[in-house]
């Protein structure tokens, strides 16, 4: 969620100018974010095709890496014309044997609202992320809160 979404949706953002393009960056990002704040993840997109065990085990790692209780909000995957419904299963997958991760459903919304897309079929439009972003805020809304380390 980029600052102005953020700050629309009524929720404070962060604006991190570096690109993340696997997984495995991302992780490095996620465990450099200090607290128990929720967090939302959009990564698989450029991971490797077939590479649905890889992206369980990044998934298992993403939610060790941001601690228990940690509440996690991540988007499913579209690309390529539509969703990645391999790396989906994995999400779901996850999402249902962890009570602390939360789906975002990009693919399903995309499915709904084609227009939300941009001219290459790939990345969403601005209407389309702004979208996402209220999204992503309910969900982060209804996060439980997390546990807090004692004072």
């Amino acid at each position: 969620m980029d600052a102005a979404a953020g700050s629309a949706c009524g929720l404070p953002a962060h604006r991190d100018r570096r690109q993340i393009v696997l997984v495995g960056y991302g992780l490095t990002a996620l465990a450099a974010l200090p607290g128990h704040d929720p967090v939302v993840i959009s990564l698989g997109t450029n991971d490797p095709r077939g590479s649905a065990a890889a992206f369980a085990q990044d998934v298992e790692r993403a939610l060790d890496v941001a601690g228990r209780g940690r509440c996690l909000v991540w988007a499913t995957i579209w690309r390529d014309g539509g969703p990645d419904e391999e790396l989906n299963a994995v999400l779901r997958a996850a999402a249902a044997a962890h009570a602390e991760l939360r789906l975002l459903e990009w693919d399903a919304m995309l499915a709904d609202h084609p227009e939300w897309l941009a001219p290459d079929g790939l990345h969403g439009s601005p209407e389309g992320y702004a979208a996402r972003a209220v999204e992503a805020a309910r969900l982060v809304r209804e996060c439980p809160p997390a546990p807090r380390e004692p004072a």
